[in-house]
């Protein structure tokens, strides 16, 4: 009987790996999945596009809210992808509210400070400013935001 310590899942992996990663590019490229230059995030200027709660902490803004500095463009996108190196970061956690998910910003300050001793060459992903989002208000997005 061969244990799984003793099967070569290489071939396996690397099929699955570009599987996954074909849809992902067609999605960056297409630009229905943006992602956030890191660099512009940990930037001081960028808290100029980026919102405030009650208190006058920095909070993340949906996609739609972002300027486009704010991205990597299409194809730089994907040959970062396709690089298959760490220049592609992607962040998960629970939303802490139904049309938030870091409406004081704490999340947002973590991010930074992870990021700001090398932002230079990487990139984002973060659902809440990567996908389009519903508005504040729970309103649908409109055809331009989609």
């Amino acid at each position: 009987s061969r244990s799984l310590a003793d099967v070569d899942l290489s071939a396996f992996l690397s099929a699955a790996d570009s599987k996954i990663d074909g849809s992902i590019a067609d999605r960056l490229r297409d630009g229905s999945v943006r992602l956030l230059r890191c660099s512009w995030l940990a930037s001081p200027a960028s808290d100029a596009f980026l919102g405030r709660d009650a208190s006058g902490a920095v909070a993340m803004r949906r996609r739609q809210d972002l300027p486009p500095e704010a991205f990597v463009p299409y194809d730089e996108a994907v040959a970062m992808l396709e690089r298959g190196d760490r220049s592609v970061l992607a962040l998960s956690y629970g939303w802490l509210t139904a049309l938030h998910p870091d409406p004081h910003g704490t999340t947002l300050a973590a991010v930074r400070r992870y990021i700001e001793a090398d932002a230079s060459d990487t990139v984002l992903f973060w659902d809440f400013a990567s996908l389009p989002q519903k508005g504040l208000n729970g309103e649908d997005k409109t055809e331009e935001e989609k």
